[in-house]
Parts: C-alpha cells; sequence; structure tokens
C-alpha cells in the first residue's frame, strides 16, 4: 500500500510538471533578416546572346522577384519606341517587346535598381542584360561625368545622348543610337556602342521623349567635337561575346585606344539653361485695383506703356523694377476704377496690349459676386530691422505702397542722451524703399523714430509713429578676407563671387587682370570662391547657345578651404590657369 502511494505520487508530479511547461509556450524565432539580393540563375536567351530574334526574355532567380518602378529605373540603349512589358511569375521575370529591334545592332538593358525580392525588396544591384540582334557584340564604350556649368556641381539623372550622325538638329528631331543617364555622382557610361565617331548631347528633360523641345526650362550640354568610343576588354570567362573589333585591328587605329581595365578616361559635359533672345510676357497679376504685376522671359531694360482709357482719379504713376528686372510692378494711384486698359512695350519689342478687370478676376478665381476689396489699398506700414548689424550697415525703410512724400528731417536716431541726423538714399529701382546711413559706433545700442506723417503713399496715407532699437556689433565679431588673385595669361576680365556654404553669393567685383581683393566684415563660417570670365566683358556671366555652338562662359571653382574666423584676417592665394 506505501509503495502504490508512492508511484501515484511520483506520476502525479510528472503530471504537473508536463503541463507548467505546456503553458510557458516560447514562439519559435524567425531568424535573421534577409539582407542579400535576389540571384540570378539563367536567362533565357542566354545573356549576351547574338542572333537574336526573340520577343521575350525570360530571368530566373533564387527566390520570388517583382518589378519596382521600371519605367523610371530601366535604361535600355538604343532606346526603342515601345515600352517594355514586365511579368513577374513566381521565380522567374519575363520581359515583352512590342518593338521592332533594328538589324545588327547591340542592345544593352540595365536594369538599376528595378529588380527586387518579394519579402524585403532587396533590389539586384545594376543588372545588364546585353544581346544583339547581329552575329557580334559591340564592345565600346564612352564614359565621364555630367556638371552644372555655373554651379560645378554633378548633375544627377541627366540624359547623355550619343548620336552617330552629325547634324544640328538631332537633338530636336530625333532619338539618340545610344543613351544614359547619370547617377547620384553625375557620372554616364554608355557601354555596348559601335565602332564609329559620334556627336555627344547632354540633356536635362521633363518629359523623357528624348529630345530638345523646351529650351525654356530643360538644360542642355555638348562637346565641341565628335568623340570616338574605346575598347574595354570583355571578361575572361565571358566566351560568348565576340568584339566588334579584334587585338591586331585596335592596335593598327590610332582613332581607338586599346584598354584592359575598365577605368575610362571620361569625357566633361557642362549643362546649362541657354539664354533667351525673344522677349516675351509670360503672365501678370491684377492683384488689387492700382497694382499690376508683370513677369516677363527675359530682363526688360526699359518699360514704356501707354494708358487706353483714363482712370478715374489717377494723378500719380510708378513703375518698380525686381533685382533681375524680369519682374515688373506699375503702380496708379486709383481706388476707383474697376478696369485697367494699357499698351505696353518692353524695349523694342512688339507691344502686348491687355484689357484687365479687378472684379472679373477676382470673380474667376472664386471670389463670386463678393465686394471689391479696396481697403488694400489702405493697408500701408514701414518695416525696419530690430536685430543688430555690422558697422557699415544701413537701416532699409520700406512700404508695401510707393512713397511720393518723404520728409526724414523729423527722423530721429538717438543714442543715450544724444540726437544725431542721417543721410538717407531711395532706392534706384523702388519707390517704395530707402536705406538710412550713419556713421555707426561698434558695440552701440541706437534708437530710430519716424513720427507720424513724416511719409506718405502714393494714395495719401501716412504712417504712425514707427520705431526701432538696435545695437552694433563689434569688429571682433567679423572675419576679413584677403585673396591675391593671380591670372597666368593676366589678359581676363572676370567676375569673382563669394559664396555661403549654401552656394549662393554674398560678395561679388569685377576683377580685371587678377590683383589683390578683399572682403571685409564677413560672418563667421565656411565660404566658397567663384570666378566667371566674362570673355566679353558686358559684366555678366553669359550662358550658351546650342545652335550657335557656343558653350557657356568659363567658370573656375576655388578648390580650397575658405573659413572665416571671427576676429581674423584670412590671407589667400589664388593662381588661376
Amino acid at each position: 500500500m506505501i509503495r502504490f502511494r508512492l508511484l501515484w505520487t511520483h506520476f502525479f508530479a510528472l503530471i504537473c510538471l508536463l503541463f507548467a511547461s505546456c503553458a510557458n509556450v516560447v514562439a519559435p524565432s524567425g531568424g535573421d533578416k534577409d539582407t542579400q539580393a535576389p540571384s540570378l540563375l539563367q536567362a533565357s536567351p542566354s545573356n549576351f546572346s547574338t542572333n537574336f530574334s526573340q520577343k521575350k526574355i525570360t530571368l530566373e532567380f533564387d527566390e520570388y522577384v517583382l518589378t519596382k518602378d521600371p519605367q523610371t529605373q530601366v535604361v535600355i540603349s538604343p532606346p526603342l519606341k515601345y515600352p517594355l512589358e514586365y511579368l513577374s511569375k513566381g521565380k522567374a521575370l519575363q520581359i515583352k517587346f512590342s518593338d521592332t529591334l533594328l538589324p545588327n545592332t547591340t542592345y544593352n538593358l540595365n536594369f538599376g535598381q528595378c529588380i527586387v525580392d518579394l519579402n524585403e525588396a532587396n533590389p539586384l544591384p545594376e543588372f545588364n542584360y546585353v544581346f544583339s540582334t547581329g552575329s557580334f557584340i559591340d564592345s565600346l564604350r564612352l564614359e565621364g561625368v555630367v556638371k552644372d556649368a555655373l554651379t560645378g556641381s554633378t548633375e544627377k539623372g541627366v540624359l547623355v545622348m550619343a548620336y552617330s550622325e552629325n547634324i544640328d538638329s538631332l537633338p530636336y528631331k530625333k532619338i539618340p543610337s545610344y543613351f544614359d543617364r547619370t547617377d547620384e555622382s553625375g557620372h554616364f557610361s554608355i557601354q555596348n556602342m559601335a565602332q564609329g565617331s559620334y556627336k555627344l548631347i547632354a540633356l536635362q528633360e521633363k518629359n523623357n521623349n528624348y529630345l530638345f523641345d523646351n529650351p525654356d526650362e530643360e538644360k542642355i550640354g555638348f562637346l565641341d567635337s565628335v568623340v570616338i568610343p574605346i575598347y574595354v576588354a570583355p571578361p575572361v570567362n565571358d566566351t560568348l561575346q565576340k568584339d566588334t573589333l579584334n587585338t591586331d585591328t585596335l592596335q593598327k587605329t590610332s582613332k581607338v585606344k586599346l584598354h584592359a581595365e575598365h577605368s575610362l578616361p571620361g569625357l566633361a559635359i557642362k549643362v546649362f539653361t541657354e539664354k533667351k533672345e525673344k522677349q516675351a510676357l509670360k503672365k501678370w497679376n491684377y492683384e488689387r485695383i492700382g497694382k499690376l504685376q508683370l513677369l516677363y522671359n527675359i530682363p526688360v531694360n526699359k518699360l514704356n506703356y501707354e494708358l487706353l482709357a483714363p482712370l478715374s482719379n489717377n494723378t500719380w504713376e510708378s513703375v518698380e523694377y525686381s533685382t533681375q528686372r524680369d519682374s515688373i510692378l506699375l503702380w496708379f494711384n486709383d481706388t476707383i476704377s474697376d478696369s485697367l486698359h494699357l499698351r505696353i512695350w518692353a524695349d523694342t519689342f512688339p507691344a502686348d496690349t491687355l484689357h484687365l478687370s479687378y472684379r472679373k478676376l477676382k470673380k474667376e478665381a472664386g471670389g463670386g459676386k463678393s465686394k471689391i476689396n479696396r481697403s488694400a489699398n489702405e493697408v500701408w506700414q514701414l518695416q525696419l530691422p530690430g536685430t543688430g548689424m555690422d558697422p557699415k550697415g544701413s537701416i532699409l525703410v520700406s512700404s508695401p505702397n510707393p512713397i511720393q512724400f518723404a520728409d526724414f528731417t523729423q527722423a530721429l536716431l538717438i543714442s543715450g542722451k544724444d540726437t544725431f541726423s542721417v543721410k538717407v538714399k531711395n532706392d534706384s529701382l523702388s519707390a517704395r524703399k530707402f536705406k538710412v546711413y550713419y556713421p555707426w559706433k561698434e558695440e552701440k545700442e541706437y534708437s530710430f523714430l519716424i513720427p507720424p506723417k513724416a511719409l506718405e503713399d502714393m494714395y495719401g496715407k501716412g504712417n504712425d509713429t514707427l520705431k526701432t532699437t538696435f545695437k552694433i556689433k563689434a569688429l571682433k565679431e567679423f572675419g576679413n578676407l584677403k585673396l591675391s588673385l593671380k591670372m597666368e595669361n593676366g589678359k581676363d576680365a572676370c567676375i569673382l563671387q563669394l559664396l555661403n556654404e549654401k552656394g549662393v553669393m554674398v560678395r561679388e567685383k569685377q576683377v580685371l587682370n587678377g590683383g589683390t581683393i578683399q572682403f571685409p566684415l564677413l560672418n563667421p563660417g565656411n565660404y566658397g570662391l567663384r570666378l566667371l570670365v566674362d570673355a566679353n566683358q558686358n559684366g555678366v556671366w553669359d550662358t550658351g547657345k546650342y545652335l550657335h555652338h557656343i558653350q557657356p562662359e568659363k567658370v573656375i571653382i576655388y578648390s580650397g578651404k575658405v573659413e572665416v574666423k571671427a576676429n581674423w584676417d584670412l590671407d589667400l592665394d589664388w593662381v588661376v590657369k
């Protein structure tokens, strides 16, 4: 009896232990995250096939795959008229052609990052599928980089097109023989090219049609002469690939260089937006009565206008140019007339006639039958800086409307118990702006006050009391740059630009034959230097013109470090070749 009870006790303990283990369920481990790209097992027809006549390519991988953004990722050279069709079938990818392929032509399909696995979207990087409709695979190549002509920065996604003909009209009318798109670093590599000379054009297109049909917005770049691609030896183990030229032919040809490695001498193409030569009024904005904005295609030297219908109570008009002179404001101190009828001339170009109705435009913009807002003409204020500035700075006085009367003798500049008079200069481009000058003392605090009615805008509205307090920064808070510029030929007129860290020009000076240039009172930070060679000495940097075979004026970027420190004088030497 005792033995039986002992056995039962052990059995009961074993049952409890089993239930306890079942209660603590541990989720199975999913393993490490898949980071491997899909691997190609087989291609049908095989890669580097010759005498290709198929309408379909099948690629088989070691895992399930799909395509991601093939319209922008896949680059096909020479280009096809119709897009490819992609069909994912498990671990296979089918690519179908709708085009009739050109005879005796090598095609290169670069899939970019298009092919990814199903689970983690790991891409198969830069996979190329090459085939020829002829009896051999062409194996010549052109490589290089595309940069912006002005900034020198590399350009991503630019179409680099190679034409077997040398005709100026090609980029306007014909798709290229071969092409590639620049990568993240601005580099391109046009591969599997046939023997010959090629016209090379870079195009930052907007509508993906391989044509230069939007010169106002598309950047273009070109080389001054045709180029000849060089030979790149195929992989040693690739017995399927036959080359356009054999070794003996290559060694006897001075125009083609045999290059056993894949590092090729690069071409450099600079892209630019062409200078617009034909003036055009792009748009206008009659945003409120008395204010008309005109936007032009190119800068306007002189605008003339004629009112075709008199305004109700107009006695004062003003023309205001933007800094670039391509945007112009026309002001009329009429607050009653709803319509504006006028003829305008930009320089010597044909006149434009405008018939504008503020009520009609407001209705078309969704205002319905709402009352015309005339109160906008009555809102008038001045804007004064309220922060510290450098000892050679000025106060900007500006108004939303042109100022027709200003009595700055009433203005007060106060520092401590002293009151000073100031010098005032009106802006040459705008009747809404004035600059106030004074020989400021560093680290001193000033108050500037304009009493009521000292200024009056074109609508007869005066200002309220305006006051600001500011402190002049100490000279030790700034740095100075002294540049010794040496031009090797000593004959170039140039424009020297100082750029901030974002590449924006902050100072500019005209330079002739080099010399010593000083940039005082700079805020501490890193800067860049850019030298624009002003070949025609017109005081501005001129872009190029493709049809006239005109390249942009040369731009030279200083490659060194320009670090300006507070309370420090930086001396730099720059020898320009």
